[in-house]
Parts: C-alpha cells; sequence; structure tokens
C-alpha cells in the first residue's frame, strides 16, 4: 500500500529521484551551493554539489580552468549573443545549449533541457530570471534585465552556477551580460569617485 501511495516499485524504490534526476549521485543529495556556502534562497545545506559530486569532478574542474585561463589572460573568453543562444534549442540545432548568469552550458546530455522535457522552455535561452525567481514563467526567459534582482536572488542563481559548472561544460559566454556586468562596474567606478 505504501509503495502505491507513493509509486515505489520494487525496480524504482524511489519514483521521485527520475524526476529530480541531477540532486542524486550514488543515492546521496547533493544540493547547488552558493558562494556563501548557503543554499538556494540563503538556506543552510549541508552538502558541496560542487566539490564532491564523483562523476561530474572533471567537468567541473575544466569549467574552473577555463575560468582561470581566462581571468589572467592566457584564453580568450569565447563569447556568444543571445540570438547565436537562441539557435541551439534542440529543434533548429541538434545540440542544447543554456545560459544562466552569463555562463552558456552545453545541456544536451540532460533529457530535461530537450524537446519534451520539464526545462525545454529554457533549451537555448538565458535562464538567469528564471532560476533566480524559480518559477516557469515564460516571460522570464531570455530576460536581461539583470538591475532588477535582488541580493537574494543573485544567492539563488550562484547556487544554481555551482550546480551546472559540477554538471555541465560551460562553453561560451553570454556577450550581453558582460556588457551588462562592465557597464554596472563602469557607473559603479565613476559613482566611487564623484562622492
Amino acid at each position: 500500500l505504501a509503495q502505491a501511495a507513493t509509486g515505489a516499485s520494487p525496480g524504482n524504490p524511489r519514483p521521485w529521484s527520475t524526476a529530480w534526476r541531477g540532486l542524486y549521485c550514488n543515492d546521496v543529495p547533493r544540493l547547488p551551493m552558493s558562494e556563501s556556502g548557503r543554499g538556494r534562497g540563503g538556506a543552510a545545506a549541508p552538502w558541496d554539489y560542487s566539490a564532491s559530486c564523483c562523476c561530474t569532478a572533471g567537468v567541473g574542474r575544466e569549467n574552473v580552468a577555463m575560468d582561470a585561463a581566462s581571468a589572467v589572460g592566457l584564453q580568450e573568453r569565447v563569447m556568444r549573443s543571445a540570438s547565436e543562444l537562441n539557435k541551439f534549442n534542440g529543434v533548429d540545432h541538434p545540440r542544447v545549449h543554456f545560459c544562466i548568469k552569463g555562463r552558456i552550458y552545453d545541456v544536451s546530455s540532460s533529457g530535461n533541457f530537450v524537446p519534451g522535457g520539464c526545462y525545454s522552455y529554457l533549451a537555448g535561452a538565458e535562464g538567469t530570471f528564471t532560476m533566480a525567481r524559480m518559477t516557469d514563467d515564460r516571460s522570464m526567459v531570455n530576460c536581461t534585465d539583470y538591475d532588477l534582482l535582488e541580493e537574494h536572488d543573485w544567492n539563488s542563481v550562484d547556487g544554481w552556477v555551482s550546480y551546472m559548472d559540477a554538471k555541465y561544460k560551460c562553453i561560451a559566454h553570454l556577450r550581453e551580460y558582460f556588457e551588462w556586468k562592465e557597464g554596472t562596474l563602469s557607473r559603479s567606478d565613476a559613482k566611487d569617485t564623484s562622492q
């Protein structure tokens, strides 16, 4: 009776784990972490997904190495525009890419992002707002008005970036995000010198 109520069966004792694929690795729960060491939404979380997932450690190291090489000028950052990103939706192009916080990931290996998947509306899309607010509101997909996000939204986004870095290869960066970021830093510098 308990099995029928939860959908469990002898072959699948945790039916919910297939719906939450990616949050479990070898039956150990993994949660995205923000840079502050807290889980999405600021809640304390005891697991550091990015550091301890045995099956994705290589991808995480690759992403860190790419970021470090870009930061010191050893490797040029590969930039794509939002219109270029939109082509990689699994329909117009066989590869599926997803962007959050200016980082474009190849998520073709995930059944969640391909056509018919639960996140298919994010295929070939910039999803920073969607993931920051944890909504499937399609009007927030491809929104690049980053100034509207608040600190708690950015904390949530940082958690998702850690998750994505651990699981998928970052293949490029979104030009519009880095232009916004550069403009924000310029406005901040101008404000500091006027005070």
